[in-house]
């Protein structure tokens, strides 16, 4: 409802795609209204627990259609069910655009298998487009491995304040850990550590609330496009130049989206993929505690070396990076957060004629 007028006479010719994953589907163009109405179904098969659902409306037209608005939801926020006004965003996902969809789901899938599903290799997008050279998010990407550098910096000076006992219970402590550490250390300890800083973090989010966001909503524009040279030579040159101003962007990117993926798994932001954490470190802990370390090296090797000939076919991965690339980073919680759409008694209106787009999802 109230969505942008694109078309003379303050109206327009509305319609939505949806896109989960590479599956994609449209609804009717409904034309001259700002208020459609589509009451259409639709179910679509969900590969990935994880994976984000993307909705934009058009405004149909003869030569070019005109944005209306975006927004994207994480299957694991959706409350099966249950009728919700989503406040339309921008293309970039950063900040409220004008208009709200009224959207109901029915989700069903086996959490068994979307776990194990978590640790194989992600489904390549190829309706996602692809990423082009900014200013501004080549500076914003510096900045957040600048934060990243800094926490690092931060725990270093730490470690020397307990050598320099600036204060001593804490120093007294860290001793009486690093004499036994070093007298029992054992492979299971790892994942056991891991785990204490699971629930310590879950402890701080009880106490303290909503974990407080360190991204910002700062919009991200669009730099203009290089001009038209005539010499190919200089051409060639600014090409080679944007082209490594972009692998310097992408790399900085991957660098903090890791390092964001890291903390936003331990701070419990999508309590289902901590929870799967919790459990493949369990698992790990009892196993390096009733499996020598040689053995288990063992087994990685033979493992290792023969999947080639049991799996001609095989796809190489890692677990580890496979579970890290379904975490959100920082940016991406931005950009699927959930704006709050029309007060209730619009809502208690529109739901006389509502509009109802179910989708029934199976994992």
């Amino acid at each position: 409802s109230n969505l942008a007028a694109a078309d003379y006479g303050g109206t327009s010719d509305p319609f939505c795609i949806l896109e989960l994953g590479n599956s994609y589907v449209r609804t009717e163009t409904i034309y001259k209204t700002v208020n459609p109405e589509w009451n259409k179904i639709f179910f679509l098969k969900v590969k990935d627990i994880h994976a984000v659902l993307d909705v934009t409306v058009m405004d149909e037209d003869r030569t070019q259609n005109e944005f209306l608005g975006h927004l994207a939801i994480p299957l694991l926020s959706i409350k099966a069910g249950e009728e919700q006004w989503y406040a339309l965003k921008d293309k970039k996902l950063r900040s409220r655009y004008k208009g709200d969809l009224l959207l109901s789901f029915d989700l069903i899938y086996n959490p068994v298998r979307a776990s194990v599903r978590t640790f194989a290799p992600k489904e390549v997008n190829y309706l996602e487009a692809d990423e082009k050279f900014n200013r501004q998010i080549l500076t914003a990407n510096i900045g957040r491995v600048a934060g990243q550098v800094r926490t690092i910096g931060a725990f270093a000076e730490f470690i020397d304040s307990l050598f320099l006992w600036k204060n001593k219970f804490q120093t007294l402590t860290a001793f009486m850990v690093f004499v036994f550490l070093t007298l029992f250390f054992d492979i299971w300890m790892i994942f056991a550590g891991l785990l204490l800083v699971f629930f310590h973090q879950y402890y701080l989010k009880s106490i303290s609330g909503k974990q407080s966001s360190s991204y910002s909503s700062a919009d991200v524009d669009s730099d203009d496009e290089l001009e038209d040279k005539d010499k190919k030579g200089l051409r060639q040159r600014l090409q080679d130049i944007y082209n490594i101003c972009l692998t310097v962007q992408n790399v900085l990117d991957n660098i903090a989206s890791i390092g964001e993926r890291v903390k936003n798994t331990f701070n419990w932001t999508i309590p289902f993929q901590s929870c799967v954490a919790i459990t493949a470190l369990t698992v790990a802990m009892v196993v390096t505690y009733l499996i020598p370390l040689r053995y288990l090296v063992l087994l990685w090797g033979i493992n290792k070396f023969t999947k080639r000939l049991r799996k001609p076919n095989f796809i190489p991965n890692n677990e580890l990076l496979n579970f890290l690339s379904r975490v959100p980073s920082d940016t991406e919680l931005l950009q699927r957060s959930v704006i709050e759409g029309q007060d209730r008694s619009h809502a208690a209106a529109m739901r006389k004629a509502p509009i109802k787009h179910k989708k029934k999802k199976r994992a």
